[in-house]
């Protein structure tokens, strides 16, 4: 009988594979979330996923919200970053920024 393996690690590692990215790409279906990471060069404008998440589309949902109150908690502690406001126009989230920022 095979060795059995946490679904989520790699093979042969107790640690979860850690990626870095910096681009992200989110695709709804009527049952099921995709959410492909990326890593985004400016040679690259249309990078290939360096890692594709499956969900449903209710744990989707919930992750959402859950990121939102992580953020929330972390702005209330009174932490503050900053984005590029070409970026902000770009992904139209200039009036969301300034809105969660206290702007």
């Amino acid at each position: 009988m095979p060795a059995k393996t946490e679904p989520n690690l790699p093979v042969g590692s107790e640690q979860p594979l850690q990626v870095y990215s910096n681009s992200v790409n989110f695709t709804l279906g009527a049952f099921d979330a995709f959410v492909d990471f990326t890593l985004r060069t400016p040679e690259d404008q249309n990078p290939k996923p360096l890692v594709r998440v499956h969900m449903s589309i209710q744990h989707a949902w919930v992750m959402a919200k859950i990121i939102d109150r992580v953020f929330a908690q972390f702005r209330q502690q009174g932490g503050k970053f900053t984005i590029p406001e070409q970026v902000l126009n770009e992904l139209g989230l200039t009036d969301e920024y300034r809105e969660d920022m206290g702007e």
